[in-house]
């Protein structure tokens, strides 16, 4: 068994199955694969009861044999057999561990409900189902994850009221609340401090805000009316005074029946310090903060673009944001959940490495088809996706891991909601 989670024991056990796992697998796959594919069911029991004794002589070994490789293989089987066994397996942060200058993260191969009620017919084979992989049938990976990410990792009761045996679907909402001409923009073309003489720009609010703040009640009471469980909202459709009357409103219905359990509120412009974020904030149905997500990734405008926002006479933008270093994941009934902004899900490579099972996407682009070819990406993984965007022309992309023909149908309550009905197994 793993010791108690934090304790130096605990870390010492995490650390050599790291180092196992680089040395045999990152480091050699092909060749690991290739002996298991090869070996006898009965060497291959021999092989799963290797004694841990094992351990430092191949960890200390330069060369290694083909023996080492099968006996390097039963090692890890077991570390994934006693680490799922026990209780300690953190809910509060990721499992990591820095080999000299390299940090790991370890990643379970476990299916999500939505992955899991998928009928085989339906799917097509993961990445962890094909080729070596197959062969290594491992659980679990510990994936290299760049130095600077602060990974925030912890468990979210929001979508709890889905552990039940008998639920066996979850609807969910998009809505493209504003396009980019219904905001308000603002840039200086005095200032030039951009990349190659790049000016700032920014999202300074909604041109009509109470017509959109009514608007955003109306797209809330009927989510709430259809039963909705987890509403998205677009990239820069959201201001500090619609945020706050999203919190009244929540605060107000808390109790009402039925209620929106998770509420992705977009993304706004966050002003402090003389600098600002691009940041997502995700709700509960209490009005309560249950995770938020800066931008990571910097974008510009070409002139063209600029152009088109603020006068014949502007030259290329960018966005002045501080671009976040942090990825947030929150543990869910639903899997583990991220909501990566627009840029960083479709160029974002950081997110490969992390365990997320569902993506929950703000966005505002002029078009979809990049945020379709990074669904089949990530689908190869077995996550799931729901992108908003903000444009009534392209509004949004619902995207699960199974073939095309199997995608879930989409229903369109009118031009600010959409929902859809994902399927589940929760046992």
């Amino acid at each position: 068994m793993f010791r108690t989670f934090g304790s130096a024991e605990f870390r010492a056990q995490l650390r050599e199955w790291c180092r196992l796992y680089v040395r045999f697998v990152e480091q050699d796959s092909h060749r690991l694969a290739g002996l298991v594919s090869r070996c006898s069911h009965d060497r291959i029991q021999k092989y799963l009861n290797a004694a841990d004794s094992q351990l430092s002589r191949l960890l200390d070994a330069n060369i290694h044999g083909d023996e080492d490789y099968l006996i390097a293989w039963g090692l890890l089987k077991n570390f994934e057999t006693r680490y799922q066994a026990s209780h300690f397996q953190p809910l509060s942060s990721a499992a990591e561990i820095s080999l000299e200058d390299k940090r790991y993260l370890l990643v379970s191969n476990n299916e999500s409900p939505i992955l899991r009620a998928i009928p085989d017919v339906q799917r097509f084979k993961l990445d962890n189902e094909l080729g070596d992989h197959r062969f290594l049938n491992l659980k679990y990976n510990w994936r290299p994850v760049e130095n600077s990410t602060a990974i925030d990792y912890a468990a979210s009761v929001a979508l709890d009221f889905l552990l039940n045996p008998h639920q066996s679907s979850v609807r969910i909402g998009l809505s493209p609340l504003a396009e980019n001409t219904e905001m308000d923009w603002a840039c200086d073309e005095a200032d030039r401090r951009g990349p190659a003489g790049h000016v700032p720009f920014w999202c300074c609010g909604a041109r009509n805000e109470s017509e959109l703040f009514e608007r955003f009640e109306k797209v809330l009471a009927l989510a709430r009316e259809n039963a909705v469980s987890i509403l998205i909202f677009p990239e820069l459709v959201m201001t500090e005074t619609l945020q706050t009357g999203l919190i009244e409103t929540l605060v107000r219905d808390a109790f009402a029946s039925p209620v929106v359990r998770l509420i992705v509120a977009g993304t706004r412009h966050i002003h402090a310090d003389g600098t600002f974020s691009n940041r997502c904030t995700v709700f509960n149905h209490l009005g309560e903060v249950e995770w938020t997500q800066d931008k990571r990734q910097p974008f510009t405008l070409s002139a063209k673009e600029a152009q088109a926002l603020f006068g014949p006479t502007c030259p290329a933008a960018f966005e002045p944001a501080k671009t976040g270093d942090g990825l947030t994941m929150r543990k869910t009934a639903l899997g583990i959940v991220a909501s990566p902004i627009c840029l960083d899900f479709i160029h974002d490579s950081v997110w490969e490495a992390m365990p997320a099972q569902l993506f929950l996407v703000p966005a505002m682009s002029d078009g979809l088809s990049r945020f379709r070819e990074r669904c089949r990406q990530l689908g190869k993984k077995g996550a799931a996706a729901l992108i908003c965007n903000a444009s009534r022309t392209h509004p949004q992309v619902i995207y699960r891991p199974s073939k095309s023909k199997f995608q879930p149908v989409v229903t369109r309550l009118n031009e600010l909601l959409f929902i859809v009905d994902v399927d589940i197994e929760m046992n």
